[in-house]
């Protein structure tokens, strides 16, 4: 009897993250073909063939929805900055760039949508954050002294960003493996001259 509750919750979780998915694809999908101010409940529940109610156990309203996306890709970056704090510096600096570029491929119609939207800023402020607390982290695992750096790391954390922005712009000509080397080159001369 246990292992069957157990075996049904997962079935129930399995369910619930697939309605969440879809609803969130659904809305990315609608946000490339209408502005954000159009989307309603009403819509994305018809474009997603959910009920209100079933939206309503997952999100309060569209704000809702919005928020929590932003909140996801964030940690999801974050995280992915995290993992890879301990190894090399200048593998860290090709090899967790090029994982951001790929995962900001991956997601692309997400960091469209997010960086479009009318308070962007806010989105691009945080993003910001985050990659400067990762490469202060990540200096800090290395023994740098980072007063000495700080200016060096908002350099970096603002470039980083830029290229990112850029990338989901699509406004890059250049493959990922020829951003991630000019920009390798670009902190290895920061740095350098720093020390």
């Amino acid at each position: 009897v246990f292992r069957k509750s157990l075996e049904e919750a997962d079935d129930e979780n399995l369910k619930t993250e697939a309605t969440k998915q879809k609803i969130q694809e659904t809305f990315f999908s609608l946000s490339q073909t209408m502005p954000m101010k159009k989307i309603t409940v009403s819509k994305l529940c018809q474009a997603c063939q959910i009920s209100r109610s079933t939206f309503y156990l997952h999100y309060d309203n569209v704000d809702d929805l919005t928020d929590y996306l932003e909140k996801e890709l964030l940690y999801r970056i974050e995280k992915l900055l995290k993992k890879e704090q301990h190894i090399p510096l200048e593998e860290f600096q090709n090899q967790t760039f090029f994982h951001l570029l790929t995962y900001i491929d991956s997601h692309l119609s997400e960091f469209q949508f997010l960086i479009s939207k009318q308070d962007s800023a806010e989105f691009i402020a945080r993003l910001s954050n985050i990659i400067e607390n990762s490469l202060t982290n990540r200096l800090q695992v290395l023994g740098y002294h980072i007063e000495t750096y700080k200016l060096a790391i908002s350099f970096a954390a603002s470039g980083i960003l830029n290229l990112m922005i850029s990338q989901i712009k699509q406004n890059l000509p250049e493959t990922k493996q020829m951003i991630c080397f000019t920009y390798n080159e670009l902190i290895y001369a920061i740095f350098k001259t720093q020390s």
